[in-house]
């Protein structure tokens, strides 16, 4: 799953519920991984508790950074993720590390 989060937007508890349920709607008892394509500037306002309220089917989190703050905060959230997780200035590269990730987990 590839996230392109809008420029402005507010990334809350109900937006991280949203994905959850768009993904367990999408993916059933499947596992995948998230990449966050961070291509646009917007705000965060997650506890500590939204990074590890992660489900099972959810085997890797990749993040995609354009600034070095993106890859600063990228970094800071790294330590409330307890699976398989890692930063990127390329969306491909990104793309390509989560295949194997994923492909390791089948």
């Amino acid at each position: 799953m590839v996230a392109t989060p809008a420029e402005g937007i507010v990334l809350d508890e109900e937006y991280v519920s949203k994905i959850q349920a768009l993904a367990t709607d999408f993916y059933n008892d499947n596992s995948f991984g998230y990449i966050s394509n961070r291509i646009h500037d917007y705000s965060r306002n997650l506890s500590p508790k939204s990074y590890t309220r992660q489900f099972p089917i959810l085997k890797a989190i990749a993040i995609v950074y354009k600034t070095e703050n993106t890859l600063k905060v990228a970094e800071f959230e790294s330590y409330f993720i307890q699976i398989p997780f890692s930063t990127f200035s390329d969306l491909e590269a990104a793309k390509q590390w989560m295949l194997s990730r994923i492909s390791s987990e089948e």
